[in-house]
């Protein structure tokens, strides 16, 4: 190493030192910081400086003095110096020289004044010295004995003091181990030692000194984390630098980017040239190589019990990881002077850096650096990532140090299908410049489901096409349930033996549905029934025979035709470009009437798409109503064809120039559903079975949704979603798809614990109110066929009284309003008819005499009259008692809660307002019945509420100390209760 540089261990905020350490000029200069540390630029002054030393090869800063800092020498003499005069010559403070002349390795000042040298190799020689730097040794001047002689004929390569005990040491033995040193042992014999190659740079974490770090030899740039509490006693040995050393919890290999090495794509010449800890953060370290790359590591453990616990698989290779310790993150924080970005250079190489400790933020304020122009710049340290936290209602949270950033992703403004079509537009727009989302884009895609959920997501096929506008598969997927759903609407998929409703085309084609018992009415599963049933249905719906390509089955094609949406005839295809064409289609319009076969349709739509200026190209008319081209027009085809960005555009040419609709079966661009139907209409039956086969198998390996035309809801429909949801993570539209033939046609587990996670989901997300519309839908879709209930229940053909059944049971209402006393529902009373005017009124149970009734608070109202002695008339008479009935439990009958605000009964308008009675007369008594806090659980009248709440945020009741307004009440705000 050319040069060093070392902060101060003695920096304080007011005084921030750092010393220049230049090897290659055998100079230092101790410089003091003069800015206050704002961006990666410093400002500084020398204020000492020492020149002409002799040559040097290591050198450190005394923990004790702020002005000593030691060098030794390349003859083996350890040096103090004292940096606070002002002469780059002063005389040295003290000297310590030596027997036999050699290299010195490394030098280490302790927290005691005891400074420790170590040396090369030289025989009969001990390599290692400790000497006793104090005042009273300093100022005699005197040359100084070793204090101890450690390490005989063994060269030293690496020396560190641990700082919480000042008589310990760890040492480098070339080659050979690290040994832990006690200098208050009398026998001068290494307590332990880690038998290891990797001896170099050694260094102590400050934060937890059981932990300490070791390089390896030059060309191999790889580091190891040492735990001292496995050191051992054993004697030295052979180390294998592949085998892991006792003690190693931790090996990094290689620690830097050894593939940017200049001479060697192997990395032979990249080397460590530095390891320092951080001091800051337990665990954080960072490794310079030589290649100016500075990489920073935080390690961490965990707690494992051993006998327990299984060690992992090594996918890379190897034995068991069973460590506790690992690598928790690792960040780049200087890339090799050979890096794209470095414009400079070898010029900017990196060849020093420390880290800056006794700073405001000094995780912020990271590291200094020393570059090859011997300029000092400011490198931010590693800082720890952000924490991100999203609620299942789109808030998020983002933590990073001392900053909080808290939002929402959602615009209520937009619709999720507009806001991922903008990203889409985006995105496209960019052209791939970007490899990471944005904050809004990456909430807006984790929130789709639920924003699609709230938008009204569930079984209108139409609304789920708006809903999913941006996403052409499920467009595609919706169009095709829509229009099964359409062809089983009032059972018209029914025969007189088998029920075909959310069939695919393979499946009708294949004649091969499945042993559903739902799906066989008079007789089993089979394909003459199939043929049968599927004859019916097309005779139902007046279908002509299939006559474009000769088959053995023309019914199956209709039926397929139909699925696909192509059996429509030529007054609803002329209705349907139309529409095509005002929606922007123009081509798509064109070529499907042209695919159809009705060229008069296909020029009457053309014909209106040059009138709108939709299409410019007149030609395309006159090709589509030849029969046959020349080569001219052909060769003209071919270059359309391939100009062309529209993929039914470059279909119908393409078509046109081959003659084979194989041609257009074949082009992935057109949508899977228009494939298909060219497929029917054209192909032959040997044919259509290998194209159908081929591409329900590759839709379902893919998981695309489209290939539901294929599949149809019946069991292979599973296999796809299962592709689907690993590819997507999309459960929520399998869950809805699947639901329109589960459980009526299909039971199987899968769709059970989809439907119970996205169940789950919906929870999650606070949507109770569609949760409920899902399961009363979803009931309303899994009624058996009139037909087959007949079969299963004569008796109630026989007396008229046959109700749709639903194969889905709806599960009780888990909300309802419970007595406080009996917990029975109080609300079955309010449904009940008022009583004739021929039938008595029903007595009313007197309250259960218990403690809380005793008091005037919770005592039943009584019946009040109109004058003394007077009677109501009937019809109040009447309405009294509804009254009565709504404010008294019918079970054990105590009274609703009282109203906070105006502390009578809940569950009937106010006695006391103008009119009341009347007004239960034409009134809903469900409506308004009553409100209560969800934290306190008291009661309130809705208009009472309503009024307390838009001037107070309390609870009214006395002693209560809830704040109803922040969260416990709903539904109060700005209502009309």
């Amino acid at each position: 190493m050319e040069a060093a540089i070392r902060w101060s261990p003695h920096a304080k905020e007011a005084d921030l030192h750092f010393l220049i350490i230049d090897v290659a000029g055998n100079r230092l200069e101790l410089n003091r910081i003069t800015n206050s540390l704002s961006g990666d630029r410093i400002e500084y002054s020398t204020e000492a400086r020492r020149e002409r030393l002799p040559n040097f090869t290591a050198f450190d800063w005394s923990k004790t003095h702020s002005t000593l800092v030691g060098i030794g020498s390349a003859s083996g003499e350890a040096i103090l110096l004292d940096l606070s005069g002002d002469d780059p010559e002063a005389p040295f403070v003290q000297s310590f020289p030596i027997r036999h002349q050699r290299k010195c390795n490394s030098i280490a000042f302790s927290h005691e004044n005891l400074l420790a040298t170590g040396l090369d190799r030289v025989r009969n020689d001990f390599c290692m010295n400790i000497y006793d730097v104090n005042q009273s040794s300093l100022r005699s001047g005197e040359p100084q004995e070793p204090y101890q002689k450690l390490s005989s004929s063994e060269a030293i390569t690496s020396i560190k003091f641990c700082n919480g005990y000042s008589q310990t040491l760890l040492a480098g033995v070339a080659r050979q181990c690290i040994r832990f040193y006690d200098l208050r042992d009398p026998y001068n014999y290494g307590m332990a030692q880690f038998t290891t190659r990797y001896v170099h740079n050694i260094a102590i974490d400050p934060l937890d000194e059981n932990y300490f770090l070791s390089a390896g030899p030059p060309g191999e740039p790889a580091v190891t984390v040492w735990d001292k509490r496995f050191i051992s006693k054993q004697l030295p040995g052979t180390p294998n630098s592949d085998a892991a050393s006792p003690g190693a919890v931790l090996e990094l290999r290689p620690a830097i980017d050894h593939t940017t090495s200049s001479n060697s794509s192997t990395g032979s010449n990249a080397s460590i040239w530095s390891l320092r800890f951080s001091g800051q953060k337990r665990g954080r370290f960072c490794v310079l190589s030589s290649t100016g790359e500075v990489k920073a590591y935080e390690i961490a453990s965990h707690a494992t019990d051993a006998p327990h616990v299984i060690p992992p698989v090594n996918h890379l290779g190897g034995s068991a990881w069973s460590s506790s310790v690992y690598t928790r993150r690792t960040h780049t924080i200087a890339s090799p002077w050979q890096h794209a970005h470095r414009s400079n250079g070898e010029v900017s190489r990196l060849m020093a850096f420390d880290f800056m400790t006794g700073v405001d933020r000094p995780l912020e304020r990271g590291l200094i650096a020393l570059h090859s122009d011997r300029s000092v710049s400011c490198i931010p340290g590693p800082s720890s990532p952000a924490h991100a936290k999203i609620s299942g209602v789109d808030e998020f949270m983002i933590c990073k140090d001392t900053h909080i950033i808290t939002g929402t992703a959602e615009d209520p403004s937009r619709s999720i299908s507009d806001e991922l079509t903008a990203l889409q537009s985006q995105a496209k727009d960019e052209q791939g410049s970007r490899t990471l989302l944005d904050l809004d884009e990456a909430l807006l895609r984790l929130t789709v489901q639920r924003r699609r959920c709230f938008e009204g997501y569930l079984f209108d096929c139409a609304k789920n096409t708006r809903i999913t506008a941006d996403d052409s598969a499920l467009v595609e997927m919706w169009g095709t349930i829509g229009r099964l759903k359409d062809l089983a609407a009032d059972e018209s998929m029914v025969g007189d033996s088998l029920d075909l409703s959310y069939l695919g085309v393979t499946t009708i084609w294949r004649r091969n549905i499945g042993q559903s018992e739902n799906r066989a009415i008079t007789q089993p599963v089979s394909k003459l029934a199939i043929d049968e049933a599927v004859h019916q249905i097309a005779n139902i719906r007046g279908w002509p025979k299939f006559e474009r390509t000769h088959t053995q089955y023309p019914y199956h094609r209709q039926l397929c035709l139909a699925i696909c949406g192509w059996a429509a005839s030529a007054e609803v295809l002329e209705q349907k470009c139309g529409s095509l064409l005002k929606n922007g289609h123009a081509y798509k319009a064109v070529v499907l009437a042209a695919f159809h076969g009705h060229r008069d349709i296909a020029s009457r739509v053309l014909r209106k798409a040059v009138q709108n200026k939709q299409i410019t190209n007149m030609g395309i008319g006159a090709i589509i109503m030849v029969d046959r081209l020349t080569s001219d027009q052909r060769e003209m085809c071919s270059w359309m064809a391939e100009e062309s960005d529209d993929p039914y555009l470059k279909a119908l040419l393409t078509q046109i120039i081959t003659g084979s609709w194989k041609a257009v079966v074949n082009s992935h661009n057109l949508p899977l559903v228009d494939r298909v139907g060219v497929a029917v209409m054209y192909f032959d039956d040997d044919s259509l079975s290998s194209f159908l086969e081929s591409a329900t198998s590759t839709s379902i390996a893919r998981g695309s949704p489209e290939g539901i035309v294929l599949t149809g809801l019946a069991q292979r429909s599973l296999d796809l979603f299962q592709s689907y949801i690993n590819r997507t993570n999309d459960l929520q539209s399998a869950v809805l798809a699947l639901s329109f033939s589960n459980p009526l046609y299909i039971r199987d587990t899968r769709y059970k614990l989809w439907k119970e996670t996205y169940h789950g989901q919906m929870q999650v997300w606070q949507a109770f109110l569609e949760r409920t519309k899902f399961i009363t839908q979803h009931s309303r879709l899994a009624i058996l066929p009139r037909k087959h209930q007949e079969l299963t229940e004569p008796d109630t053909v026989k007396t008229n009284s046959l109700k749709p059944r639903s194969v889905v049971k709806i599960p009780r209402g888990q909300i309802t309003v419970r007595c406080e006393y009996c917990q029975k529902n109080i609300a079955i009373s309010t449904f009940e008819s008022p009583p004739t005017p021929e039938e008595p009124e029903s007595p009313q149970p007197e309250p259960v005499p218990t403690q809380q009734a005793a008091t005037p608070s919770a005592a039943p109202p009584s019946i009040t009259h109109n004058g003394a002695g007077s009677t109501t008339s009937r019809p109040q008479q009447r309405s009294q008692a509804r009254a009565r009935r709504c404010k008294v439990c019918k079970n054990c009958g105590h009274p609703l809660p009282r109203c906070a605000v105006c502390q009578l009964w809940t569950g009937a308008p106010d006695p006391n307002d103008a009119g009341a009675t009347e007004a239960l007369e034409g009134m809903n008594l469900m409506e308004g019945f009553l409100q209560y806090c969800l934290r306190c659980m008291h009661a309130f009248h809705p208009r009472h509420a309503q009024t307390w709440f838009a001037k107070h945020t309390a609870c009214p009741e006395a002693g209560c100390r809830c704040y109803c307004k922040t969260g416990g009440l709903k539904g109060w705000e700005g209502e009309d209760e």
